[in-house]
């Protein structure tokens, strides 16, 4: 559902459209996509670094939205102290993507995709003892979550 709108000019937007997947295959985006179904899951991106004052390092983030086609999804990462977005961010981005979209390798299977039945989940998962949550329909998926001072 839209809440809002921007007042963008229509070729602006088209100019971002044809422009931001180009970023993942071509761009600075491309080292952290290497080796993904682009082909069938295109990814728009734009990376990044802000600089920072003082003895730190630059904050990485890289903002996507996927199918570059027709978005359905939007992730956006930003680390503190990170260094470069496509270094430090984008690969990140892209093991959520795997997730998403259900991805080994070049592999795209939707049945396999963290959102069971296409969509996320509504509730909150059961969180077992150890701190690993329990999978969406009593599927293990092997998923571990790290436990807060857990070493790893």
């Amino acid at each position: 559902q839209v809440k809002s709108k921007v007042a963008v000019p229509k070729a602006t937007i088209r100019f971002l459209q044809d422009s931001l997947p180009g970023v993942t295959t071509d761009g600075s985006g491309e080292t952290p996509f290497e080796g993904f179904p682009l082909d069938q899951i295109p990814v728009a991106s734009k990376t990044g670094s802000a600089q920072v004052t003082g003895n730190k390092v630059s904050t990485s983030w890289f903002a996507s939205y996927a199918p570059a086609d027709k978005p359905r999804y939007a992730i956006v990462m930003m680390v503190t102290q990170g260094g470069t977005g496509s270094k430090t961010s984008g690969p990140s981005v892209r093991a959520i993507y795997e997730s998403i979209f259900g991805i080994t390798g070049q592999d795209v299977n939707p049945s396999d995709s963290v959102f069971v039945g296409g969509a996320p989940r509504k509730e909150l998962p059961t969180v077992r003892p150890d701190g690993t949550p329990v999978a969406p329909l009593g599927k293990d998926s092997g998923m571990q979550v790290a436990k807060a001072g857990a070493a790893g």
